[in-house]
Parts: structure tokens; sequence; C-alpha cells
């Protein structure tokens, strides 16, 4: 032991004697300061706007993006740092001939390898310290600081260092010359990073490629997760390059021939693959969540769900249409990757399985491609495109056999996912949107309506009713009901399984929520038999209305003691129609839905459009079984005076061990595609609305609540004057501190030069 640290400590001196070494940690001071200063400028503006910002640590520190956080881009560019420091770790010995000295001497190649290794772990620490100088500032300007993710993500910087530390090592034991060395480290640690995307159609060496890849995992910890598999990576992957230094100089010193030298390079690094390999295994995966929110794994809720399915597998198969636009991610060379985004979920359900297939047919949402190929049959333009995607076109289903598994027709033949467990199976979308993959709350619906079924949402047709079918009629309700792959938040990628539904043929078991919608012609008396008939059974209930709405729907309200004077509310707002009502939310209810909608829209009132409301109200005296409670009103003026005029109820009473809700609106036109795609007025219509309306009618089955919990890490704290904090922190991290660097450098030089 006394051995290698005599060797570390003349290591370690040959590298404070380097102008290289404090030339780099200057520039990393520098870069570092850059990031800090650049990322608490961005949110200084923000915070004098809007007021003491949540999740500034991630903010400032860790996030992704193109502002991306201190410790991110700090990662990005470690690979620029660790070669020059490595470069002449072996190779000086090796150009000088005093490597032949100390293999005379009673060290052994273990010893001279660790020794030469540990300084380059201090210097790796000496990272970590150099970002936690940045961190600093974070204590005073930022409340609560989440240090749990700022541990994670030194721990990431930290691996990360090392092992780029590694490699280094190994190159230099391979070359006498230095830039050699430095430029090989370069492009090898390039090629770890981007490995991953190499091979990805070749079985077997793809997963190989794959598990060797460094891109994402120091991220991982960054973003504040710490997955067992990838602090085994950055282990192995040490004592990999270790290792075949230690036999590189072995090899070297005891003159072993060459093929003898691969064959021991090649037992070695298959141990150490096959380690890794097992390491990878779902099965054998810890994890654990630094950050103070959890933000970093699924909700309770999610989990909750996880816990509840058996031990059966769950199988997500992806049928992925070749002719699609969405297709590249289930290429085979996207597969792995692809995998991934499942993660937070097999996590928690190990045996979790995947499988591709893939298909040609007729799609819409990839016009380019029949544009392009105008002339060519569709078995033409398929084969042309497998080719050009690498794929065997033999094992692409046609259109005939695609449709003996599984009908896609509904789905407009488009790439979609299907999950499946204990035989029962659901669709899982995927979205023509900036985000083209589900997420949380849709993954997390699919899975729960294997378990317990999907919410069933009964249309009411035929008396001209808005229909959820149409995505072109602006007055239907198309966009946040059945928007399939348009719309990721759209009730039926959300747990809702929607249909039409004749009044005079009402299955009362087969639906839990009625939805009237703006009826038009009047009900006979069979029709309000059964919808009485199916309020008494305590079904849910949603009804939407104009002022014109038929005399027989007064019955049905009555029942449930609503009335209204059929009047259309007049509002005095510039630039618009009189009748045009910008209702809001009543500040006093306990509803207002602060888990689906932006905090940023209930704090400066943003509204709900309705072009056309009429007031409605609750009368105990009609029906008093029924609690009510205002949840949206329209403001006006009368002789001066401001009242405020009920434009929707959410009513709600006991019955049996659940509780039956119902919601009426005073206009029919907020849901429509129109108002979800209005412009001229931002409004929360089509911000969730609709799924908070219908997680409250469902008794909060459908939708999950999957919203993150949210952040304590409140700032800034800034000075009075604009940037005049900032300017403070430029300062110091940009001036102060490489410039005390720069005279204890040049000191420490210049009495060595003297020595």
């Amino acid at each position: 032991m006394k051995t290698i640290i005599e060797i570390a400590r003349v290591q370690w001196l040959r590298f404070v004697y380097s102008p290289i070494f404090w030339l780099l940690f200057i520039v990393l001071l520098v870069q570092i300061g850059y990031e800090l200063t650049a990322n608490f400028g961005t949110y200084e503006s923000a915070t004098r706007k809007v007021g003491m910002l949540p999740l500034m640590t991630r903010y400032i520190y860790t996030i992704l993006g193109s502002s991306a956080g201190v410790f991110i881009e700090f990662a990005k560019s470690l690979y620029l740092y660790i070669p020059l420091l490595t470069m002449g770790l072996f190779s000086a010995e090796l150009a000088s001939g005093s490597i032949r000295l100390i293999y005379s001497s009673p060290v052994s190649t273990l010893q001279l390898v660790v020794g030469k290794y540990l300084p380059m772990l201090f210097l790796a620490l000496l990272m970590v310290v150099s970002l936690w100088i940045a961190v600093l500032p974070g204590f005073f300007m930022i409340q609560n600081l989440d240090i749990g993710a700022v541990l994670s993500a030194s721990l990431g910087i930290f691996l990360l260092a090392s092992a780029y530390a590694s490699v280094g090592i190994f190159l230099s034991s391979l070359s006498s010359n230095q830039i050699v060395v430095a430029i090989a480290s370069f492009v090898v640690l390039g090629l770890l990073n981007f490995i991953g995307g190499l091979f990805q159609t070749v079985p077997y060496l793809s997963e190989l490629a794959f598990w060797l890849s460094m891109k994402d995992r120091s991220q991982d910890f960054i973003l504040g997760l710490l997955k067992s598999h990838n602090l085994a990576y950055f282990l192995i992957i040490q004592i990999l390059f270790l290792g075949l230094t230690v036999l590189n100089l072995t090899f070297y010193k005891k003159g072993t021939k060459y093929v003898n030298r691969i064959a021991g390079y090649a037992l070695f690094m298959l141990i150490t693959f096959l380690l890794g390999y097992i390491s990878s295994f779902p099965s054998f995966r810890a994890y654990h969540d630094f950050t103070a929110t959890q933000m970093m794994t699924i909700r309770e809720s999610s989990q909750e769900l996880m816990s509840e399915l058996s031990n059966e597998e769950l199988s997500v198969t992806a049928y992925a249409n070749i002719l699609d636009g969405n297709v590249y991610s289930a290429l085979p060379r996207a597969v792995n990757a692809d995998k991934r985004r499942f993660e937070n979920y097999q996590r928690f359900k190990p045996n979790m399985t995947f499988k591709y297939v893939y298909f040609y047919d007729s799609v819409s949402n990839n016009p380019m491609i029949f544009k392009e190929n105008e002339g060519l049959k569709l078995q033409e333009i398929a084969r042309k495109i497998a080719a050009s995607y690498g794929l065997d076109f033999g094992e692409v289903l046609r259109p005939s056999d695609i449709r003996e598994i599984v009908d896609l027709s509904e789905e407009d033949n488009q790439y979609i996912r299907v999950v499946e467990h204990n035989g029962k199976s659901t669709f899982l979308r995927m979205f023509e949107s900036f985000q083209h993959f589900p997420e949380e709350p849709q993954i997390s619906a699919a899975i729960k309506s294997l378990l317990h079924g999907k919410v069933q949402v009964g249309f009411s047709i035929g008396h001209g009713e808005r229909s959820f079918r149409s995505a072109l009629a602006e007055d239907d309700y198309w966009e946040e009901f059945n928007a399939r792959h348009q719309n990721k938040m759209s009730l039926v990628n959300l747990g809702f399984n929607l249909k039409s539904i004749q009044l005079t043929d009402l299955p009362t078991n087969e639906v839990d929520i009625l939805m009237i919608a703006d009826p038009k012609s009047e009900f006979d008396s069979l029709e309000i038999s059964n919808i009485l008939d199916y309020l008494d059974q305590g079904g849910s209930l949603f009804v939407t209305l104009e002022e014109d709405f038929p005399e027989t729907l007064v019955p049905i309200l009555s029942a449930i003691g609503i009335q209204t004077d059929r009047q259309l509310i007049e509002q005095n707002n510039p630039d618009l129609d009189k009748h045009f009502i910008l209702a809001q939310f009543n500040e006093s209810s306990e509803l207002v839905p602060n888990t689906w909608v932006k905090e940023y829209d209930v704090k400066y009132k943003t509204p709900i459009t309705m072009p056309g409301a009429i007031g409605i109200e609750h009368l105990e005296s009609i029906n008093g079984q029924y609690k009510a409670k205002e949840f949206l009103y329209a403001s006006r003026t009368i002789n001066s005076e401001t009242v405020l005029t009920p434009v929707m109820l959410m009513l709600n009473r006991e019955y049996g061990e659940r509780t039956q809700r119902i919601i009426v609106a005073g206009d029919a036109d907020f849901l429509s595609n129109r108002e979800m795609n209005r412009r001229n007025v931002r409004n929360l219509n089509g911000r969730g609305l609709v799924p908070f309306l219908f997680h409250w009618l469902s008794n909060g089955e459908f939708p999950l609540d999957t919203a993150p919990k949210k952040g304590k890490d409140f700032g800034l704290f800034l000075a009075e004057e604009e940037g005049k904090t900032i300017g403070r922190l430029k300062l110091i991290y940009m001036g102060l501190l490489p410039g005390l660097l720069l005279v204890g450098g040049s000191v420490t030089l210049i009495r060595r030069k003297r020595r």
C-alpha cells in the first residue's frame, strides 16, 4: 500500500507542476461561472415578473434542454479535459525509457497502474468540488435547495470523470507519443458515447453496443436517479480499462507474443462484458430517486397499479407501419432506446416484455411518402421503404396479414402499441405532436384499463346533439374527446371509451357517464323515462345547454333541481361580442383544478371561453338530495354592481357505496373543436379542463392524477437592482476565482523552476 501511495504522490506532484493542470482548472472555473450566471440570469427576469419559481435547483443545476443546468453542460465538455491530463501518465515513461527502470524495481504492474490512477480519482473529486463552489450561491438564493439532487449529480460527474480517466490511462500505455494518445482518447471517448447507435440491426451485437454506450448514463445521475446497472457500468468500465492497462504493461514487460496478447485481452473483455450484461437484467436492477419531489419516479397512483398486476408478464407489442411518419422509433436501430421509455414501469414490473411487428398499409399521416412515389403500388412503395430502413421485406406483414392479427382500421393503420396482461389488451398510441410518445398519464391509464376496465361514456344521439366523431365540424367535441393520435390528453387516451347511445334503449349498466350535448329536438316519453331511471339508479350525467334547448329537457333538469331563465348573459369585453363570455372558476370552491390546470393560468385567471351562455341555478326546494357547487361563473355589471352568475354547476349525492355526480353547463360551445383551437383569446378550454371534469365525474377513476409533486425549492433571492446579483456572481466566478488560480499556479510553477 505504501508503494501505491508513493507512486500516487509522485504522479500528483507531476500534475501540480504542470502548466496544463492549472490552465485546465482555470478554464473549468470560467466555464462553470459562465453556465451558472447564464442560468441565474435567464430566470432572474421571470422571477421579477411572476414571483418565486419552484424547482429552481433543477432549472439552475440539472435540467436538460436549450438552457441546460450547470452539471449537464459540464458533463458534455468533460471529455475535453480528461485526455489532456491522462495523455502523459505512461507515454512519458515510454518515451523516456524510464519504464524499463520501473520494471526492474520491485513494483508490480498492478501497483503501478493503481498508483497512477489514484491521482486521477482525486482530480475527478476536485472537479466535483469546483462544481460545488457553483452550488454555494444556491444555498443563499434558492429556498430549500434540493441537496439530494445535487449529490446525485455530483456522483454522476465523479463516475463519468473516473471512467474517462481509466480510458485515458489505458491509451497512454499504448503509445509513447502524447499527442497521439490525446487524439486517440478523444476518438475512443466519442465512440463510447455514440456506439449505442451502431450495430443496432445486428442481433446480440446490438445489445453489446447499447450496453457499452456511455451516453445518458451519467445524465440519469445528474437528473437525480441512481440506477444500479448504471453504477455497475461505470465500475465495470473502470475495471475493464485498468485491467487492460495491467495486461498491456505485463505483456510488454514479458515480451508476450501478439497472439497470446489478443487472447488475453479477449478473455478479460469477455468476462467484464458478461458481468455488465448480467447487471443490466431488469430483475437485478435497483433504483433510488434522490430528488425531493421524486420526479424521476412514476407517481404513487401508478406504482399502486403496478403492484396490482399479477405475476403474469406485462407485454408491449409495437405494430409499426413502415409507411407511418412516426415509425422511426420502432426501427431496429432504435429499439433499445425505445424500450428505455418504459424503464420507469419496468422498474416495478421486471417481467415486462417487448415485441416489434412490422407491416405496411395505407396511412394518412405521411402524405409525402405517397406523393414522392406517385404511380407506384402500395406494395412497391413498402418494398422501397423497407430497403431504405434496412428491413427484410419478407418479414414485413402485408395488409391482409396484419388484419388477421389486429384490426387497426379505426386507428388509420398508424404505428400503435398493444399492451396485454392476463388475456386482456388495450391500445397505447403514438401522437402527431411535438412529443410523439405516450407518457405517464397515457401508460398508466392503459394499465389501469387492463385491471379495472375503461370508463364508458355514452353520447346520446337522435336529437341533433354534438358528436365526438368529427374533427372537421367546428361545433363537435372531437378535439378533447376522440383525437386519438392528435391529442395525447384526449379522453380516449386517458382510460375512457366513447360510444353513441340511443336514449330509447339506454343500457344503464353499460354506461358510466351519460353525455347529453346540446340536443335540438324534443325527447319522447320513453326517452325521458329512461333518462330519469338512469338518474334514479345513480348514473353520472353531463349536460351542456344552449338557450334554445328542447322543452322536454326541463323535467330532467327539474329532477336534479336545476332551472334556468334561458336568457343569454351579456358581458362588456373589448373587441368581443356582448354575448361572448369569459367564465372564471369559483375561487371559493375547493374544486379549482390546480392539479390539472397550470398554476400560472389559475393565478392569472385565464378564462374559459363561452360564445353565448345562460345562467343556471340549483334550487333545493325542487330537489334537495343533490349538493350543488358553483364551478364556473360569469361576471356582469347590473346597475353599477358586479353580479356573478353561475354558468356551470357540479352536483353530487350519495348513492349506495358510491357518489353520483352530475355536471350541467349553460353553454355547449366551450367543449367544441372551435373553442379548443381558439387563438384570439387565451383560454383554458383545452388546457386540462376536460380531463379534470371527467376525473371528477368518474369519481377519480380516470384520468389518473399523475401530476408531479410541487417543488419547495423556490428562488431567486435577488438584489433590488436587476442584474446586480448576476454581475457580482460574474465577478467572483469568472474573474476572482480564476484569477486566484492563475496567481497560485504561477507562484507554484515559478518556485518549482527556481528549485
